[in-house]
């Protein structure tokens, strides 16, 4: 383990980091901003973490759990403008019907949820 200095894209904060011999400025970079306590590091490991709930619900991930099919890209893109105004606080949460029976939630956080009501033939 070798101690490098690297330094938050967003405020610019150096900090110390122990990294192996072997990890670029990029690796050190982005291990400064999982650590940094910015504005802009905090809402970037948020959405990277609502993007990992977008694939996993909306995208490739949809149909791996169950969904009939992923959402296409105007929702998706939709839900994320959602995401930022939940984040900035302007909503509580905003709800897209991605058709008759499946319907995303965006909360707090920001986090996903989708829903799709299966009928039931009798």
């Amino acid at each position: 383990m070798v101690t490098n200095i690297g330094m938050c894209k967003f405020c610019g904060k150096t900090q110390m980091v122990s990294a192996n011999a072997e990890w670029t400025e990029e690796k050190i970079a982005d291990e400064v901003l999982l650590r940094c306590d910015c504005e802009n590091a905090t809402r970037h490991r948020a959405f990277q973490q609502f993007g990992v709930q977008m694939d996993m619900l909306m995208g490739s991930g949809a149909l791996e759990i169950g969904f009939k099919e992923p959402a296409n890209g105007i929702a998706c893109a939709m839900v994320l403008e959602a995401a930022n105004a939940v984040y900035d606080g302007d909503v509580r949460s905003v709800t897209v019907q991605l058709s008759k029976n499946d319907r995303v939630t965006v909360t707090d956080g920001p986090t996903l949820t989708r829903r799709e009501v299966r009928e039931v033939s009798q």
